[in-house]
């Protein structure tokens, strides 16, 4: 053992040669003792979660909430079959009177009633305003023969000549006309007419009145005169039932300034409702020397 160990360490001052290869591991030791505690470490990341566990077993059941607001209407169900009547029961007292009701419409118009007799005449009322001017009246009678002229220088004595008119008494004559006029209800129809020169003058004038409608008709006819329209005269008449026929005759004395006022005329009307015809109308113009007027 030695000699090989000589051998192999040698003797002398060589280099250390390289390291021998690490032996294999001996047996472990013994165990420690075991340290103290270290600190807790940080918490480690959360884990997944998880699957679901079995249900658990039902709650006991909870008290009862309040009502819930109630739900719209459900739709109106068909009608029942009508009840049989029930008795009738006792009457009540009678109600309170109702306001009046609104005045019902007016019933037809009653037949026209019989005219009554013709009033008296009433007074002469104001003139009234001159109305429009007429249509020019039918072409008059040859007026008179005009005023003497102024007296000449005396000529010689002649032979006595015959009687003459006088000049202040010419009359005025109005042929009777064949024209028939239709009167209408409550309108002044004019059937004649005379226009007379400046002077004075009394006119006379007639007209026979005929009825053309059912029922006795009262009528009127009227002397007035151009210009101032002035009322001269009134006459009434009554026509009996159907063709009743009648002669009004009107008088009266007038003034003729030839302002306008040269005409007389004549108007008719029918007093009702209907039809009435005028003819053969007449008027007489008599020329006076002067007219006097009575005084207040």
């Amino acid at each position: 053992m030695r000699a090989a160990f000589d051998v192999a360490v040698g003797v002398g001052a060589g280099t250390a040669g390289p390291p021998g290869p690490v032996g294999p591991a001996g047996p472990p030791g013994p165990a420690g003792a075991t340290g103290s505690v270290g600190p807790i470490g940080p918490p480690g990341p959360m884990g997944l979660t998880g699957s679901a566990g079995p249900p658990g077993p039902s709650g006991a059941a909870g008290a009862q909430g309040p009502a819930g607001p109630p739900g719209p209407g459900g739709a109106i169900g068909p009608a029942g079959p009508a009840g049989s009547p029930g008795p009738i029961g006792p009457s009540g007292p009678p109600g309170t009177q109702g306001p009046a009701g609104p005045p019902g419409p007016g019933g037809a118009i009653g037949p026209a009633g019989p005219i009554g007799p013709p009033g008296p005449i009433g007074l002469t009322g104001p003139a009234g305003a001159q109305g429009p001017a007429g249509p020019p009246g039918p072409t008059g009678a040859t007026g008179p023969v005009g005023p003497a002229g102024p007296q000449g220088p005396a000529g010689p004595r002649g032979l006595p000549g015959t009687s003459g008119t006088s000049a202040g008494f010419t009359a005025q004559v109005g042929l009777p006309s064949s024209s028939s006029f239709t009167l209408t209800g409550f309108v002044f129809t004019q059937v004649a007419s005379l226009a007379l020169p400046v002077g004075s003058y009394v006119v006379t004038a007639k007209v026979v009145l005929t009825n053309a409608s059912a029922g006795v008709a009262a009528v009127t006819c009227v002397f007035t005169q151009s210009g101032s329209g002035s009322l001269l005269d009134w006459a009434d008449g009554s026509l009996a039932d159907a063709t009743g026929s009648a002669t009004l005759v009107l008088h009266t004395a007038v003034q003729v300034t030839g302002a306008g006022d040269e005409h007389v005329r004549v108007a008719c009307q029918r007093n009702s409702e209907g039809l009435a015809s005028a003819s053969f109308p007449q008027m007489t113009a008599i020329q006076l020397g002067s007219v006097t007027t009575p005084g207040p």
